[in-house]
């Protein structure tokens, strides 16, 4: 199925902290997979909190409506030439 809007994630998880360079990539790039062992996981580099569990809800509701949306819009991306 054709996509309106794709999704590549390079990092999982990135810290918060303007000073910290501390990220997590994501190997496959797939946007699915399950970060709740970050939720209120402390940074292995300053010790701040990684992922609230605000952050993560909002990201998993953000994912649903990309998926929504190519579900019912994909169509419109194929090209009659």
């Amino acid at each position: 199925m054709r996509k309106i809007i794709e999704i590549y994630q390079e990092d999982l998880i990135v810290c918060d902290n303007p000073t910290c360079t501390y990220k997590v990539k994501n190997e496959t790039g797939d946007p699915n997979i399950d970060t709740s062992k970050f939720i209120n996981a402390p940074c292995p580099f300053c010790g701040e909190n990684l992922l609230t569990e605000q952050d993560n809800l909002d990201a998993l509701k953000l994912l649903k409506t990309v998926n929504w949306a190519n579900k019912w819009f994909g169509w419109m991306s194929i090209s009659y030439c």
